[in-house]
């Protein structure tokens, strides 16, 4: 990995504590995702967020090194009728530490938990606008498997398939 971070760490959140820098991830990957604040509603998220650790607190992090978060992952398995999969909810990078391979390495880290987990099917959604993200999942393997309708911009519902 490049960049000048090491000894990578991830951190569990702790809602209450965090709370105010897990909104403010959210509100910046939505600024990122579609280019106004429009539509954001933080007391929702956050219901949310609390559905997602009470499901699955095992699959919500901060990526940091020494004291210093860079970044947060969120993600979950979950059953469906063609049996489990898992889905990548909050994939997010620091604006200072964008670029350094991070983002590539949390993925990583989802998808090596979900391999232990004997699931081989991961999906996420991401704005059609954002290119990056788009750019960074597609070089980790996922594969456009449908759109989904936003009052702000179409989603991309991205699968990656590893047998």
């Amino acid at each position: 990995m490049k960049g000048r971070y090491k000894g990578l760490t991830m951190k569990p959140i702790d809602l209450e504590r965090d709370r105010d820098l897990l909104l403010a991830f959210k509100l910046d990957t939505h600024l990122i995702s579609y280019n106004t604040p429009d539509d954001y509603c933080p007391d929702s998220y956050f219901q949310r967020l609390q559905k997602r650790f009470a499901m699955y607190p095992e699959g919500q992090f901060f990526l940091a090194s020494g004291d210093e978060i860079l970044g947060q992952i969120g993600f979950y398995p979950e059953d469906g009728p063609e049996g489990r999969w898992g889905y990548i909810h909050m994939l997010y990078i620091v604006p200072d530490a964008r670029g350094q391979g991070l983002g590539k390495y949390l993925l990583g880290k989802a998808i090596d938990h979900f391999r232990e987990l004997g699931i081989t099917t991961v999906a996420l959604s991401v704005s059609s606008l954002n290119q990056k993200a788009k750019a960074l999942y597609h070089s980790m393997g996922f594969e456009q498997a449908k759109f989904q309708d936003s009052s702000l911009a179409p989603k991309v519902l991205l699968i990656r398939k590893k047998e």
